[in-house]
């Protein structure tokens, strides 16, 4: 990470996060959500190592990925930093009069941070710098509500200016940071779909706005629901393009910035605390570092099964690639995959690299490990009978 000035706070964009930033948007079937997606992913993706390498405990610095999977809506991106959360707020170099922050940030209990930061991105001299920050108190009780576009904002004459203020608050935890807000409904189930089903429709653009914001924060509320809202818009992506089958991928090589993508949960959130399932997939792996995420797949009404990923890299200063190993395992109370289910391994014009069949009672299956460098895509399709689905990776 290469810093102009520290004391200033200037941050350099690193060239390999832009690219795969970049090419991730470009990957958005809507003009209009792709910039703000780069905006705030490349926003992320830059400040979090930079925070990590501030801090005499890094582990305790992480990104909330199932917020960040709204970029294209929502500005913004969640950190938490031990018991606080930081709230990172990009704006373009020339707008950078005032804080501006989406409503969900300030209303959604689960969604609240202590620290807004407002930072500057200069997208052309790939640069970002931070501009001040304030609170969640502070923006609760004196920030202006714009109820057309659902923000609260405070001029930047009004935030803290001093970054090394913000280090000595987080540690001393002193002065209350959090404002009053008013909770959210709890939604039946039947209110929930007909609300999912509602922003399904490919004609909303915008669907923070398409709800009051009762229902919206409600959704956004809980994760269950969040997770589903991201897959019914890729359902309705899939129309957008006229069933090409085009999707977002799944970026490996941020799982290693402790960034993921909707759906992907670890071991212990599927199988619970005590996971006996797939522990064999990890043994032996050569690469030093290793991430494990899994995903449910719903093949129509024929199956549900759990496609687990890993993903390893090794500290060798000269190998930049990542080892990749793809399993299908059975869904939760189920012994074995079904019967001629097929798991293979795509290149990105739909050739065939793998592919492997479960017999009868065959309690997993799995493809064999291959290495790939940065920028590579791959697709993993998963089948059986006519119902098939096709997971997309970039490295």
């Amino acid at each position: 990470m290469t810093s102009r000035n520290l004391a200033s706070h200037w941050l350099d964009i690193p060239p390999t996060i832009h690219g795969q930033v970049w090419q991730w948007s470009q990957a958005i079937p809507i003009p209009g959500h792709r910039f703000n997606a780069y905006l705030n992913q490349v926003c992320l993706l830059t400040v979090l190592p930079w925070l990590q390498e501030q801090v005499q405990h890094p582990e305790r610095i992480g990104s909330r990925s199932v917020q960040s999977q709204l970029h294209r809506w929502i500005d913004g991106s969640a950190v938490d930093w031990g018991e606080s959360r930081i709230i990172l707020i990009p704006t373009e170099a020339m707008d950078q009069s005032e804080l501006r922050v989406p409503q969900e940030w300030i209303d959604i209990p689960e969604w609240t941070g202590d620290y807004y930061l407002l930072i500057e991105v200069d997208t052309d001299e790939q640069w970002l710098s931070f501009r001040g920050f304030t609170t969640h108190l502070q923006l609760k009780t004196c920030g202006d509500f714009d109820a057309i576009d659902r923000t609260y904002s405070l001029p930047q004459s009004d935030l803290i200016q001093e970054m090394n203020v913000l280090w000595v608050m987080q540690q001393l935890a002193q002065e209350p940071t959090q404002g009053v807000i008013s909770p959210l409904p709890v939604l039946a189930e039947t209110e929930t779909q007909h609300l999912l089903t509602r922003l399904q429709n490919p004609n909303v653009n915008n669907p923070r706005l398409e709800l009051p914001f009762f229902q919206w924060g409600a959704l956004l509320g809980q994760e269950r629901s969040l997770q589903a809202l991201q897959e019914r818009y890729e359902l309705s992506v899939r129309h957008i393009a006229g069933e090409t089958g085009k999707m977002f991928p799944t970026h490996l090589s941020q799982w290693f910035q402790n960034t993921f993508e909707a759906g992907w949960q670890t071991l212990e959130e599927i199988f619970g605390s005590t996971p006996s399932v797939a522990h064999s997939f990890r043994r032996g792996h050569p690469a030093d570092t290793v991430i494990q995420r899994l995903k449910p797949l719903h093949l129509g009404t024929a199956s549900t099964v759990i496609l687990s990923v890993l993903a390893g890299v090794e500290s060798h200063p000269t190998d930049e690639k990542i080892e990749v190993r793809a399993q299908v395992l059975p869904w939760l109370g189920e012994s074995f995959v079904p019967s001629g289910l097929e798991l293979s391994l795509l290149s990105t014009t739909g050739e065939i690299l793998q592919a492997v069949y479960a017999r009868a009672e065959d309690n997993y299956i799995q493809l064999k490990r291959f290495r790939c460098p940065p920028g590579t895509q791959f697709q993993v399709k998963v089948a059986i009978a006519d119902h098939a689905v096709t997971e997309d990776f970039v490295v």
